[in-house]
């Protein structure tokens, strides 16, 4: 994912040199992807944090046939021409008609010839909200996005009043949809509203078209609205979600929040993301990257960044159509906060700091979620705990140059904070606490990289009014695995230095790469596992090296491999027992992937339901 808009393609190698690379040797163009067969009978979608979805056994059928998606229901979902499968599903729709309200229409951003810069990848607006008596069961976003020509994998989102909702990334081929549940931000949708689309970009030669459109479906009997927070504040306020930038020469960014003293509840939103270097962390050497957020000098949340791969990343054509997890649909951290609302509530410095940031940059965005109430008093201060571990940090050898390396970082944290206040007149205490632990073992020769990795997250929140007490946890466990490949072969120098010409091979296999989550809120337990394999998947292709660090891919003369994605969530009931959810399996690959896109023909797909 290239924000910069270059024409050179970055590529870190397991053995930590950065070599840019322009593929010239085929274009990127639509092509449909040969699959038989439809599935139905989905519903539900993987929540957010710890906001449960509703039971499957009252939602529409969602078809996955060839049939075009009615602009007025989103429920269906066309798989064929589609360079993605299942980007995302869509939750449980109701069955009230939905006000439609598009956004964006046919938007396209173009580059011709590479003398001229990207049209314009911004496009921005507003909107009167409709407004429902029994207010809204569901607020559905649905993003139809295409790729033509030479483009690269490119960031995109959606952000409203400096709200940033939806992340991803494109893919560099076709067509694909995403649908994103915007329920949880209902407070954002009254009176007029200011919304903003930064559209996929990095283009060679060639063009990214997007299209979005909300659906409001009114709540009745059956779908009724849900408790939703009334206050959504932007802590790092932005409407183009590239503003605040974090580098190893200023790891940190601020911003003065004010948050009222009526609160009752408080989550914070993060969405953190790695650019440049950090777009390529399976070959950084230290590893360990680590997002603190403080107020007042005290750790409020923290977050490991999940390894997301991009469509483009690692291995050129793995991903084509079974993407890395969540990447068109990146996912948000969520913690609970209101056990630091006796130091957060009034006028404070936020400050996002990652201090052991070694290679340039991620970008970060952030949200607080707040339940306000006239019955909730301002909040003092409690008890406060915080302690974090050195890095660990053990090297043998020299990676990308002995023939033999390891690099191995491990460190742990945990931290508490207690905050007291009255409800309905009563005394309320809430205290947060989180804990977290990073992994990362790195073998390497200088053509090859295994990488082990294991970053773990909990957040447990606790609220006693009276004599009622509520507990809330979320756990996050990235577990990754890999084997990676590159190697040159030089034929030909001009006068024994650059250019140099002759072929490059590289490769992904062994990999995993899991996002898994629990979350426990109000007897309800939500599981989310999406876990995604690559194996046996390489190219070769002709190199002309232009310098040390950058080269040119040519024709690919091989392309080979096989991933598999299996997506679980269930929604269990603590009291009753009663599971719902399902789980949804694909395999694709082939030992000979053929041009112009190398597609990975889809060779199994199931869904099941619990």
């Amino acid at each position: 994912m290239d924000m910069r808009g270059e024409i050179v393609r970055t590529l870190t190698l397991a053995v930590a040199v950065v070599v840019a690379l322009v593929v010239l040797g085929f274009g990127l163009a639509q092509q449909g992807i040969p699959h038989s067969g439809n599935l139905s009978g989905f519903s539900g979608a993987a929540p957010q944090g710890g906001h449960p979805v509703p039971p499957a056994s009252i939602s529409r059928l969602l078809d996955l046939s060839s049939g075009a998606l009615g602009e007025s229901d989103p429920s269906g979902y066309p798989i064929y021409n589609s360079s993605t499968v299942l980007a995302s599903l869509p939750p449980v729709i109701p069955n009230t008609q939905p006000v439609v309200v598009q956004l964006v229409h046919d938007f396209i951003v173009y580059r011709n010839n590479t003398s001229v810069p990207t049209s314009r990848e911004a496009i921005s607006g507003s909107f009167v909200a409709p407004q429902s008596p029994t207010g809204w069961a569901l607020i559905l976003l649905k993003f139809n996005g295409s790729a033509s020509g030479v483009v690269y994998d490119s960031g995109y989102s959606f952000n409203v009043d400096n709200n940033t909702l939806l992340w991803g990334t494109s893919p560099e081929y076709g067509n694909w949809t995403v649908y994103r549940n915007l329920t949880l931000y209902e407070a954002l949708f009254t009176g007029k509203v200011y919304w903003q689309w930064n559209s996929p970009g990095t283009i060679v030669q060639g063009r990214f078209e997007s299209n979005i459109t909300l659906y409001f479906y009114p709540a009745d009997a059956q779908f009724p609205a849900t408790s939703e927070p009334n206050l959504i504040i932007p802590i790092l306020p932005s409407m183009s979600s590239f503003d605040y930038h974090l580098t190893p020469s200023k790891p940190y960014v601020t911003s003065e929040v004010t948050v009222p003293s009526d609160v009752y509840r408080a989550e914070i939103q993060i969405w953190l993301y790695g650019f440049s270097f950090q777009e390529f962390w399976y070959s950084n050497e230290p590893s360990f990257n680590m997002l603190l957020v403080n107020v007042s000098n005290r750790a409020v949340a923290s977050v490991l960044p999940f390894p997301y791969i991009n469509t483009g990343g690692i291995d050129l054509f793995a991903w084509r159509p079974v993407t890395g997890a969540f990447t068109l649909h990146d996912r948000f951290y969520f913690e609970d906060v209101t056990g630091d609302l006796g130091f957060i509530e009034g006028t404070h410095v936020w400050n996002f700091s990652m201090p052991d940031l070694a290679y340039p940059y991620f970008v970060v965005t952030a949200s607080l979620l707040l339940y306000t109430s006239p019955s909730a008093s301002p909040a003092t201060p409690g008890p406060y705990y915080f302690s974090m571990s050195p890095v660990t940090t053990v090297q043998v050898g020299i990676p990308g140059v002995s023939q033999q390396a390891y690099f191995n970082q491990s460190m742990d944290y945990s931290y508490s904070s207690t905050s007291v206040f009255r409800m309905d007149g009563k005394i309320a205490i809430a205290t947060d606490s989180a804990s977290g632990s990073f992994i990362n073992n790195q073998s390497l020769t200088p053509i090859w990289e295994n990488l082990t990795q294991s970053e773990e997250m909990q957040f447990v929140s606790t609220v006693s009014v009276g004599h009622q007490s509520s507990i809330s946890v979320v756990q996050y466990n990235f577990p990754l695995r890999m084997d990676t490949l590159f190697e040159i072969q030089i034929t030909k120098t001009t006068n024994g230095g650059y250019p140099m010409y002759g072929f490059a091979t590289f490769g992904l296999t062994n990999l995993l790469q899991s996002w898994e989550q629990v979350s426990v809120s109000n007897g309800i337990v939500t599981t989310i596992n999406n876990t995604v394999t690559s194996n046996d998947s390489f190219v070769t292709s002709q190199l002309e090296l232009i310098s040390p660090t950058a080269g040119l891919l040519g024709a690919v003369s091989h392309a080979s491999g096989f991933t598999s994605k299996d997506l679980k969530v269930s929604v269990r009931s603590v009291s009753s027992g009663i599971v719902s959810g399902y789980e949804h399996e694909i395999v694709a690959g082939s030992n000979n992937l053929y041009g112009p896109d190398y597609i990975q023909p889809i060779l199994y797909e199931r869904l099941i339901f619990l």
